[in-house]
Order: C-alpha cells, then structure tokens, then sequence
C-alpha cells in the first residue's frame, strides 16, 4: 500500500486500470494487466488496494473517460474544473442528460435511481455520459433493498469550500496528467490527429 500511496502523491491521480501508463492494477500486479483485471491473479489484491483507498481519493472519470484515483490535493482544482460548464462539458449533450442533470443540480446529491430519465432509457449510461463530461461525480453505494446504486453529486455538494482560479486548476490537473503521459487522456484536451500512413 505504500508503494500505492507514494505514486499517488507523486502523480496526483492514478487510472484504476490501465496497462499502458502507471495504474493500480498494473502497480499491484507489478506488470501491465490487458484486459479485466478481474480474472488476474492479482486481481483479489488490486480489488483490496481499491477498497482501502476508497475513501482517501476522488473517483471521477478522468482520464480516458476511465475511472481515476484523485490525490486529495488535487479536489479542490478538479471541482473547479467540474463546476465550470465550459463548451467541451456542454457541447452536443443530450436533453435527457440535460434533464437529469438539472435534477442532479436541484437536489445537490441524487440516486442514479432518481435522475428522472425516461423509461426505457438506462440511468447509468446518462450517468456514464454526466461523469465523462466531469459535470457531476459519482460513487456506487448499497442500498436498502440489496442492490447497487450509483449516488450522484454535484461538485458543490461533494467539496464545498474555496476553488482556485480555473487556470490554475486545469494546470494542476494537467501537470499530473502529464507526468503520467496521459495529459492526452484529459477530457478537455484535443484529440491526439490520426496519422495516415500511405
């Protein structure tokens, strides 16, 4: 674990699971896990890892739209950056995810369960979409019944308190996606031109 805990501090954020930069499956397995790291050997460790930290990190879909491990010194840009409701959040996003983000923004924290989303529409992919644009974050939580649900916030409503200017914020966020090689993996970045090779 403190091998864990040290690259989180170094790097600021950590995918949960990526086999081609630094993540928690590939730190736990000491090597590059393709595929679900479910069915690994390690997989019962990395599933442990994951639990310990649960409460020490943020979880947003940070890099790749993947699930990130957020260092706690990174919390107060990452909501700046949520909070902002730039083009790259907004653009082409669709009414029903507009609705539930509304709802989402009326009540500050909502159950996955209760985004109000038509029937025959499944919560979780609006939510996917919500999460990936950083316009809410979310965590999984057992309900009553014995069933999983995703609790949704609102940036404001999981860290109130000061944010730094949005400039510093997205720079901060960068930085540590850059000494990963991921900065290209960050939502608001361009994407990376496809080479043609002739």
């Amino acid at each position: 674990m403190a091998r864990i805990r040290e690259a989180l501090e170094r790097y600021g954020m950590l995918p949960a699971h990526d086999p081609l930069i630094p993540s928690i499956t590939n730190l736990v397995a000491g090597r590059p896990i393709r595929g679900s790291w479910w069915g690994d050997p390690a997989g019962r460790q990395i599933y442990l890892v994951l639990n310990a930290l649960a409460n020490e990190v943020a979880w947003p879909k940070l890099l790749g739209a993947k699930v990130t491990l957020v260092h706690r010194r990174l919390w107060s840009a990452l909501a700046a950056v949520g909070e902002q409701r730039a083009d790259w959040q907004l653009a082409d996003l669709g009414e029903i995810e507009r609705n539930a983000l509304h709802v989402i923004d009326r009540g500050g924290e909502v159950s996955s369960d209760d985004l109000g989303v038509p029937a025959g529409t499944k919560p979780g992919k609006v939510l996917t979409e919500l999460e990936r644009r950083l316009l809410v974050i979310a965590e999984q939580e057992h309900t009553e019944g014995g069933h999983h649900a995703r609790i949704v916030r609102t940036w404001a409503h999981w860290l109130p308190g000061e944010r730094p200017p949005i400039a510093a914020a997205m720079a901060d966020i960068e930085a540590g996606a850059e000494s990963l090689g991921a900065k290209s993996l960050l939502p608001w970045m361009p994407p990376e031109p496809v080479v043609q090779v002739e």
